[in-house]
């Protein structure tokens, strides 16, 4: 299983959400697939002596949502955040499973505008 971590959003973010996500994937032997600031990602890991040779980062490109942001602006001024490169990313299959500490309603909006929902289900 290959779990894709938005690493740049939510409170205490990046540092909290990147020892979480590695000290969980040594614990499960779990493959993650971290999504950010790749230079900040390395450099968390180093600090705090993980060996992320197994996992791949993707840096985004844009800025990052807040938790002050517009939900839908996960789909419109800020497609380019690590929220939205993270939801990209489970579209494209890349990963089994995606996490974010960050905007709820902005994760919810654009799972349901860019992942859609199961059929059948409603809410």
């Amino acid at each position: 299983m290959k779990i894709i971590v938005d690493c740049m959003s939510g409170d205490n973010a990046p540092e909290q959400i990147v020892i979480g996500a590695l000290e969980g994937a040594e614990k499960f032997d779990t493959d993650l697939l971290l999504v950010g600031d790749k230079n900040e990602i390395e450099r968390i890991a180093k600090d705090n002596n993980f060996n992320i040779s197994r996992h791949e980062i993707v840096e985004n490109t844009g800025a990052n949502l807040t938790m002050d942001d517009e939900p839908a602006s996960v789909m419109k001024e800020k497609n380019e955040s690590s929220m939205a490169t993270s939801l990209k990313l489970l579209k494209d299959g890349m990963g089994d499973a995606l996490v974010s500490a960050g905007n709820t309603g902005a994760l919810l909006t654009g799972a349901t505008l860019l992942l859609r929902r199961i059929k059948g289900v409603r809410r």
